[in-house]
């Protein structure tokens, strides 16, 4: 398996994201019932750290299609795609041997 380390941030139709995976994200988004959030305005990614690591690489998988459809498809993709896209690609990149790790 490869693994490929998430870097502190990761650049999206020219926006700079920070990718976030602290305590304290675990903490609000358990609150949440979430296993990650992103935002454009505030300009982050943020992952719980708490799951499995190929869970943790869908969650990032789904955030950052949630970056893409803000960034180059005026946010007009519906959850339900976002999730299909999101674990089509996990699946390819698992069969692939290619992991987002924490």
């Amino acid at each position: 398996m490869i693994e490929i380390k998430l870097p502190p941030k990761v650049k999206v139709a020219g926006i700079t994201y920070n990718i976030i995976f602290d305590e304290r994200t675990k903490i609000l988004l358990e609150e949440k019932k979430l296993y990650g959030q992103s935002s454009s305005t505030a300009q982050e990614i943020r992952l719980t750290h708490n799951v499995p690591p190929d869970r943790f690489s869908e969650v990032f998988i789904h955030e950052l299609i949630h970056c893409i459809d803000a960034g180059y498809l005026a946010e007009t993709l519906e959850e339900r795609e976002i999730v299909g896209l999101a674990c089509g690609l996990h699946q390819v990149f698992e069969e692939l041997g290619i992991r987002f790790i924490k």
